[in-house]
């Protein structure tokens, strides 16, 4: 079993093991309704990024083990992003859910909850502590477990980012989501290969709100991203190690 159907299993079993004690109707009955849309911001945004806020990685290892969120959700808003991510995967990543309820209480930027979501517990749990969109990787669902999730985040008012690797990942109508993010890190080995933004962009039905994951390390991989007609892009690690990475972007000369 490959390190991405690790998590993958960890996480349900982790949800599994939460839904014994608090079933998911008990949940449900917390849910508030959800105001934000991280596609809209994204298009209002200065800068169309959804920042990440992580503490390490499977191919980076540790990256701040002791970031300070509220100092990082900070600098994210001065950017004027379109959305912030934060990752909830505690064993790989360093995340939590009180990392996600933390980062609600502090800013009013749409947040994607970022982790390997595979139940409709997590969804719930997602919205619970503060996000407004949820990733879901296509390579550890099924088609008909993508849109199960799919339709019962919608349920809740919330938006999904479906993330693909290889065209023949995408195994659903694209417009069932709200943004598909090609990640052009293979996730099964953590290479990145660059050349897959313009490969799938132009392999892949068009949609509204097409995201570019990993590899942007500079402003110059944001442009060539937005020029090959993505709509934004995630960035992570960048912007964990310096946050002033995107600074020289501007909308103008794209």
């Amino acid at each position: 079993m490959n390190i991405l159907n690790q998590l993958a299993a960890s996480a349900k079993l982790r949800a599994d093991e939460l839904e014994k004690n608090v079933p998911l109707s008990s949940l449900e009955q917390e849910i508030q309704s959800c105001e934000t849309s991280m596609v809209q911001s994204l298009r209002d945004a200065r800068l169309p990024i959804i920042a990440e806020f992580k503490r390490a990685s499977p191919s980076e290892g540790i990256i701040q083990e002791n970031a300070d969120l509220q100092a990082q959700i900070k600098s994210y808003e001065e950017m004027e992003i379109g959305g912030i991510s934060v990752l909830t995967e505690e064993t790989k990543f360093k995340g939590s859910l009180a990392d996600l309820r933390e980062a609600s209480e502090l800013t009013q930027v749409p947040l994607l909850r970022k982790d390997f979501i595979v139940t409709r517990y997590q969804v719930a749990e997602a919205r619970i502590n503060g996000a407004s969109a949820i990733l879901l990787i296509s390579r550890i669902l099924t088609g008909s477990q993508q849109e199960n999730l799919i339709e019962y985040a919608h349920q809740l008012g919330m938006e999904v980012l479906l993330e693909i690797h290889h065209q023949d990942e995408l195994i659903i109508d694209a417009s069932l989501v709200d943004m598909l993010g090609v990640n052009c890190r293979d996730l099964t080995n953590f290479t990145t290969d660059t050349s897959r933004f313009k490969d799938l962009k132009e392999s892949l039905p068009d949609h509204p709100c097409m995201i570019a994951e990993s590899g942007m390390y500079q402003v110059s991989d944001l442009y060539n991203a937005l020029d090959l007609g993505y709509h934004g892009a995630l960035v992570g690690t960048a912007l964990m190690r310096n946050k002033n990475t995107f600074q020289s972007f501007s909308r103008e000369i794209i």
